[in-house]
């Protein structure tokens, strides 16, 4: 439901201002989330952030993929979308090392901060920073005695410093990211597409489909030489399974080269496209 309403915002907007809208309503949810709401419960602290988040996430991921795929040709649709799927796996890895490190360091510079107020031996401050990297998880030394609300306290405080500083740093983010829509991508794009009238094409070899199952959930070849792929496309005349032209074995293509079974169609979650490779078209 959410990628109809979206596809609608698409439709009669264009990609740019939902790409500008959707990244903003992002960094407001995230910027929420650093709000001191004190120890309230979860409603009042974690659900309005998070339905905030939630509602730019969906006004932008519809746009933007129409963005990636408007941007090439049609039969270069596979690698796009490939790259596409590549690029926002490593950018989630590098958000949440990134993010990690920060709330490391934040962490450790707030509870050095907060234990050395508390009123407790030096070394079972110490025993406590010795676990700074641990954060949340951070055991208070049974020597701490009286001490020992008043460190448990402190870790918590710590542990708020920290998430807040990685909100605040993806707010920014996400700000950035509505930035470069507004500067970068053209108010026409993919408005453009669809304003045009539709090039009329018909496929000469749909006759050759065939009812069939993927053989397997993974490439065929790949899996049996215990190799990696970026990008899956199912053979509409047998139920291969192969790794797309952006995977270094292009097992898809080598299969089509040998059988001349000529449609495939992708595997990946959300996508219906076909290929045709004798027409050199989608269908």
């Amino acid at each position: 439901m959410g990628r109809g309403w979206a596809g609608g915002l698409l439709d009669r907007w264009g990609a740019k201002r939902p790409l500008m809208l959707g990244p903003f309503l992002a960094a407001v949810g995230l910027a929420l989330f650093a709000y001191p709401l004190g120890n309230g419960s979860y409603w009042t602290t974690f659900a309005p952030p998070m339905a905030v988040v939630g509602l730019g996430m969906a006004v932008t991921v519809a746009p933007l993929t129409a963005v990636v795929m408007s941007s090439v040709d049609t039969h270069q649709a596979g690698v796009a979308s490939g790259i596409n799927t590549t690029v926002a796996r490593l950018a989630a890895l590098l958000a949440v090392a990134i993010a990690g490190l920060v709330a490391l360091a934040v962490f450790g510079a707030a509870l050095r901060q907060r234990v050395a107020a508390v009123d407790a031996e030096p070394a079972v401050k110490q025993a406590l920073l010795a676990q700074r990297r641990d954060l949340g998880d951070a055991q208070i030394p049974a020597a701490a005695g009286a001490a020992a609300p008043a460190l448990t306290g402190a870790v918590r405080a710590a542990l708020v410093d920290a998430f807040r500083a990685v909100a605040l740093l993806s707010a920014v983010l996400a700000l950035a990211g509505a930035a470069v829509a507004a500067v970068a991508i053209d108010a026409r794009a993919v408005a453009d597409d669809r304003g045009g009238p539709a090039t009329p094409f018909a496929c000469e070899h749909l006759a050759q489909l065939v009812p069939v199952a993927p053989q397997s959930a993974g490439c065929d070849a790949c899996l049996r030489d215990g190799r990696t792929w970026i990008h899956l496309r199912v053979c509409l005349a047998c139920g291969q399974v192969g790794c797309c032209d952006a995977s270094a074995q292009q097992h898809a293509t080598r299969h089509f080269r040998a059988t001349g079974h000529p449609i495939v169609q992708s595997l990946t979650a959300g996508e219906v496209w076909r290929w045709c490779y004798l027409d050199e078209h989608v269908v």
